[in-house]
């Protein structure tokens, strides 16, 4: 158990310091990891780097080779399980944003719990690109989801995926038009944080183009909340995803991300097995466009718009998605069997990307997608239980 590891660690250093054992030693502030060495040298198509959740680990993959180069261990204490949890790369590249969820497959019963059913306080940190050394760091509420960052580098935004704490909250009678989650904007500079209360189940996050308005899918209140930046506070609106939205505390499409398309609309995939869609926001007329939404066999993920087509990997039958925006036309790819669970699609240098989760047990994989003939390459094993990935380009 996690809290055990940490007694016994903390046990081991005071007996350390009072000469008791002499074979065993405190961690100082600077002894928690090895020395950190620059990363190594990378083909001119940089990196795919991949948060391995239950592995405590960054994987570095070499785009232009399609190989796994460099497994980095990634947190703040080496004795705790700490669950890195999606990441961006600040637009300048020389800072990776992780967030540390403290969930791991198999610690369900302490205070890290499931993914959203934590209790304890979550961390965004920042690495430096070159070396991987910690450079800031700021707790964060617990079950921290997805990040985006401004094109100045200037501020990150977490959300929160908080079910336990929606589920505690209408088991003590907490009306369902009070439930919230929280998006956290950080100031890079000083890693100062303030709030912006949206929906439940905060998840999947979208900056518009201009960067005024902030997108955010809330699972646990089949909304989209709409917030407006350049309001002081910032101003929200939630709207519903659909006309037969369940609401908040009892959603019945659980809207998980959302990909913005060359037109400007935002595309939210609804993952609930009630509610397979895509569904259609149209931020000029502030209107959900029911006509436009695309309906599913499988729970669409987290995806992103190459050129007009939108590619999103989907659950149960897994297959991998190509929407096309203008029809709603829809090609479903099967995906090999060697990529169990596919959670996000992304490219780097012309190249895509299927993160596999796989079992959370056993290593997961990264699946190289050709996108002109929508084939797959050869797997690249990874961490277990990878979820999130971002390109660093080569310096």
């Amino acid at each position: 158990m996690a809290w055990l590891r940490v007694s016994i660690a903390v046990l081991a250093g005071w007996f350390a310091g009072c000469g008791a054992d002499p074979g065993k030693v405190a961690l100082g502030e600077r002894d928690r990891w090895p020395a950190r060495a620059p990363l190594p040298v990378v083909g001119a198509d940089g990196w795919m780097v991949v948060t391995d959740g239950n592995s405590d680990t960054l994987s570095f993959v070499d785009v232009a080779k399609g190989v796994r180069a460099l497994a980095a261990p990634v947190g703040l204490s080496p004795v705790e399980p700490e669950g890195p949890h999606h990441l961006v790369v600040s637009p300048d590249r020389r800072r990776i944003y992780v967030n540390l969820s403290g969930y791991v497959t198999g610690s369900a019963s302490g205070p890290h719990g499931a993914h959203g059913a934590g209790t304890a306080p979550g961390h965004l940190i920042a690495l430096d690109a070159h070396d991987l050394s910690l450079v800031g760091q700021v707790e964060v509420r617990a079950n921290p989801g997805d990040l985006a960052v401004s094109r100045d580098g200037q501020t990150v935004y977490v959300s929160h995926y908080n079910l336990a704490e929606v589920v505690s909250a209408l088991n003590h009678g907490t009306p369902a038009a009070e439930l919230e989650s929280f998006v956290a904007r950080i100031h890079t500079a000083d890693f100062s944080v303030d709030w912006i209360r949206v929906g439940p189940g905060g998840h999947g996050l979208l900056l518009s183009e201009d960067e005024q308005t902030l997108f955010v899918a809330c699972a646990l209140a089949d909304e989209l909340a709409v917030v407006d930046l350049g309001a002081e506070p910032p101003a929200v609106r939630r709207v519903r995803v659909s006309p037969t939205a369940g609401g908040p505390g009892n959603p019945s499409y659980e809207p998980y991300a959302v990909a913005r398309a060359p037109d400007g609309l935002v595309w939210i995939s609804n993952v609930s097995s009630s509610g397979h869609s895509l569904s259609v926001y149209d931020p000029q007329a502030g209107a959900i466009l029911v006509e436009r939404a695309v309906f599913l066999q499988s729970a669409p993920q987290q995806g992103v718009f190459v050129g007009g087509t939108l590619v999103v990997p989907a659950w149960s039958p897994d297959v991998l998605l190509f929407v096309e925006a203008a029809s709603g036309r829809r090609e479903n790819v099967p995906l090999p069997t060697d990529c169990l669970s596919p959670h996000v699609f992304t490219t780097a240098s012309g190249r895509g990307f299927v993160v596999c989760e796989g079992n959370r047990r056993e290593p997961g994989a990264l699946l190289p997608v050709d996108l002109a003939t929508h084939a797959f390459g050869a797997p690249i094993a990874l961490g277990v239980y990878p979820n999130g990935a971002a390109w660093l380009p080569a310096p």
